[in-house]
């Protein structure tokens, strides 16, 4: 059952050469999306805030309150206004762009008709409307948000908002075609039972636009473990879980074969991969063979750590097929890699066995990171591929040798680079910008700007083989 909302009327008043005291341009915000779904929405209509956006003759930014009017000055044209509603900060419903022509000497109604409940992201999250749509407030049982997200959901396309803070058990989604869409400004926590939050695979797909996805500090794997199914992240945090297993692959989320993990917004935090006495990879996130991990927008993945492996932010490890991780923006800051020897990683670490992996950085920063051992910033270790055409690797990256990036050239890593910039990091021994360990070792304590293009594997071919670089 729906409810019509009461109608919005919003009165925009135009200016210019008007005559008898101005005229009125009515916009009248109606459609789907001032309707609700009792339960499973807004308790209360006037619970959502429309924002009127326009460009035009000028740019226009306004807010109401559902049910109520504001008036609001243009000047005469052709504007372009399209109104997104919100719930609790989370977008519920948008209309499309509707093109208006305001004119100074009187104006019909013009009526912007909204979207379906939740249409914000709808388009791009299922094509079109989901199947369902739920709500779980503050007072709702956690058992029942479990029971939905792991059985009711299955094979379904759901969008979600949840509200409050709810402790569940762990959840499974393991029909092909399911997908969950996760919206609200509430948290989920990790109940008592051990193992992944979130486990997607068969080819499911989960989708975080907002809540807190909260693990524990004994936890025994992943927080979010993503295997042959896709993971996406708008907004929200991956947080506060240390996974402590026999071999701990990831503190925040695991990108398995035949997985991709595409992160715009939001992050993942005080994450540890901590296995002793094997090792722990990944502290933020874990890319394994035939996993692809994107990041872009503003995504942050900051303060994760890897107590005894290798990668604070990011693990990346192909040990028998292709295991890539594309950086186009975000920032990567503030990790720590625990491990001694020749390894380490800070940002992120890259390494392959029989297989291959892969670091592109197009775009983004890897700053204040830190390795007990080499690669402040990324280390490329065995048979790891480094390929940077933009970005910073700078801020404040330490380690011992490689304050920003070291490089395994003796054991087949590779490190171009066409852009981007390299600089203000530091190495307790030498490298403060590159360091490459091969037949001869070398390194490069001055900064590496845009236009200092580098070649770096076990060949130690460079176009730089003089000053600045040492032997």
């Amino acid at each position: 059952m729906r409810i019509t909302l009461f109608l919005i009327l919003v009165v925009l008043s135009s200016c210019g050469n008007l005559t008898d005291g101005g005229t009125t341009l009515t916009l009248l915000v109606s459609g789907k999306s001032v309707a609700y779904i009792p339960g499973s929405g807004p308790d209360d209509p006037s619970q959502l805030t429309y924002t009127i956006h326009g460009s035009g003759p000028g740019i226009l930014s306004k807010t109401v309150q559902g049910g109520g009017s504001i008036t609001l000055s243009l000047v005469p044209g052709n504007w372009t206004i399209q109104v997104t509603a919100s719930y609790q900060g989370v977008p519920y419903a948008e209309s499309k762009p509707q093109s208006i022509n305001v004119q100074a000497g009187g104006n019909n109604a013009a009526a912007i008709d909204m979207g379906s409940a939740w249409s914000a992201g709808n388009t791009e999250d299922f094509g079109g409307d989901p199947d369902e749509y739920k709500h779980f407030s503050a007072s709702d049982a956690d058992s029942d948000l479990r029971y939905y997200l792991n059985t009711t959901a299955a094979g379904k396309k759901v969008a979600v908002i949840v509200d409050g803070t709810h402790t569940i058990n762990p959840v499974t989604m393991s029909v092909a075609g399911t997908v969950i869409s996760l919206r609200g400004s509430g948290t989920i926590k990790l109940g008592s039972t051990n193992g992944s939050l979130f486990s997607a695979n068969a080819g499911a797909t989960l989708i975080l636009r907002g809540p807190n996805l909260v693990g524990r500090d004994n936890n025994n794997t992943v927080l979010v473990n993503i295997n042959n199914s896709s993971l996406y992240m708008y907004a929200g945090e991956i947080r506060d879980n240390t996974n402590g297993g026999n071999i701990s692959y990831g503190g925040g989320v695991y990108v398995g074969s035949t997985s991709t993990f595409t992160m715009e917004g939001g992050s993942i935090t005080h994450n540890i991969a901590s296995s002793a006495p094997n090792f722990g990879n990944g502290g933020g996130v874990y890319v394994g063979s035939g996993g692809t991990f994107t990041m872009k927008g503003s995504a942050v993945i900051s303060r994760n750590i890897s107590s005894i492996g290798y990668g604070g932010g990011v693990a990346v490890l192909g040990t028998t097929g292709t295991a890539t991780f594309n950086m186009e923006g975000g920032t990567i800051s503030n990790n720590e890699s625990h491990v001694t020897g020749s390894n380490g990683g800070g940002g992120v670490f890259l390494s392959a066995n029989s297989g291959s992996a892969i670091f592109t950085m197009s775009n983004g920063t890897i700053s204040g990171n830190t390795a007990a051992a080499h690669g402040g910033g990324v280390n490329v270790g065995a048979n790891g591929n480094f390929t940077m055409n933009g970005g910073a690797i700078n801020g404040a990256n330490t380690a011992i040798n490689g304050g920003g990036v070291f490089v395994v050239g003796i054991s087949g890593g590779s490190f171009t680079k066409s852009g981007g910039s390299i600089a203000g990091n530091t190495a307790s021994g030498t490298g403060r910008a590159v360091y490459i360990n091969g037949t001869t070792n070398k390194y490069r304590n001055v900064d590496a700007g845009p236009g200092d293009g580098i070649t770096l594997s076990h060949a130690l071919t460079t176009p730089q083989d003089t000053p600045p670089w040492v032997d």
